[in-house]
Formats: structure tokens, C-alpha cells, sequence
């Protein structure tokens, strides 16, 4: 994964070294954490993880509670820049 010392939540992906190969670690690990399902494009068009998060409940209305969907966002929108730094690190499990 990205080997930085800090990452925010409004910092690009493919600007801090991000490529296709890690965008589709990227979806499988949120795939795994979060249990939402999101396409690769996604992260073309949201590179960042506060537009990403915006788009993945935009289009998880549907389809989940609103309950889930607030709690969803609350826990995205909660991270902090350590959190989200470690959760890239982390390897895939």
C-alpha cells in the first residue's frame, strides 16, 4: 500500500501514489471492512475519502436503512488522518 506518514481524508489517492493495482486493493478492503461493495471507477471519480464517502452512501441509499446509512457515514466521517493512515498500511486479511 501507500507508504506515507499521514494522509487525510481530502488528499488524493492518485496524487499521493496511488495506482490501479492499489485502487482494487482499495475496493476489496472496503469491501471487507465496511461490507459495501464499490466500483473501481468509484475511486476514479472519488479520489479522496471524504468525496468517496459521499458517493458510497449516495449510492448505498437504496439499498441499506437509513440507520445504517447514518452509521455508515458517521464512522468514515470519524476517522482520523492516524486511522485512515493505518487502515491503508494494514494488509489485506
Amino acid at each position: 500500500m501507500l507508504t506515507l506518514d499521514e494522509v487525510g481524508i481530502h488528499d488524493n489517492f492518485f496524487d499521493l501514489g496511488g495506482n490501479s493495482l492499489l485502487a482494487t486493493k482499495v475496493a476489496v478492503r472496503v469491501l471487507k471492512k465496511l461490507n459495501v461493495e464499490i466500483a473501481l471507477k468509484m475511486l476514479f471519480e472519488a479520489p479522496t475519502i471524504a468525496r468517496l464517502a459521499t458517493v458510497v452512501s449516495e449510492g448505498q441509499a437504496g439499498k441499506i436503512s437509513t440507520g445504517e446509512l447514518t452509521a455508515l457515514v458517521d464512522r468514515i466521517e470519524s476517522l482520523s488522518d492516524e486511522e485512515v493512515q493505518r487502515w491503508l498500511e494494514r494488509p489485506d486479511t
